[in-house]
């Protein structure tokens, strides 16, 4: 998985290799789902497509395609700081591991309250962006 990884690195220096990266990542995503549950991957799904579709924007020729490479980009960010804020509502549980092995993440408050506070600051950093 690693070497993946590393080959997606590679290939995004170079505006003819950015298509076969995008593809990559796509694949990456796809390759995930074999391990963990859609739900939990639906987060990655809306970033990995927002930069697989910024790289093939971005390798395109064409001015008229190209000229929409960062807004895709930041809609793809946008969605999934949304999608994450939302298992912050969903499932606190998720996140009690974190805090036990960092309190000083909480800035001192209850983890009871901190969790939807962290939720709704997501939530809004990601509508911010669209």
């Amino acid at each position: 998985m690693s070497w993946i990884q590393l080959l997606i690195a590679c290939l995004i220096f170079s505006r003819r290799t950015q298509p076969l990266a995008a593809a990559d990542l796509i694949g990456l995503w796809l390759l995930a789902l074999r391990d963990y549950d859609v739900f939990h991957l639906l987060d990655y799904l809306a970033l990995g497509v927002g930069v697989a579709a910024y790289l093939a924007l971005e390798a395109s020729s064409n001015p008229g395609w190209r000229r929409h490479r960062l807004e895709v980009l930041r809609y793809g960010v946008a969605i999934a700081l949304m999608w994450s804020s939302l298992e912050k509502f969903a499932h606190p549980e998720w996140f009690d591991p974190l805090v036990d092995e960092k309190p000083f993440l909480t800035l001192g408050m209850p983890r009871e309250a901190f969790i939807p506070m962290a939720g709704v600051a997501e939530f809004t950093m990601g509508f911010g962006l669209l």
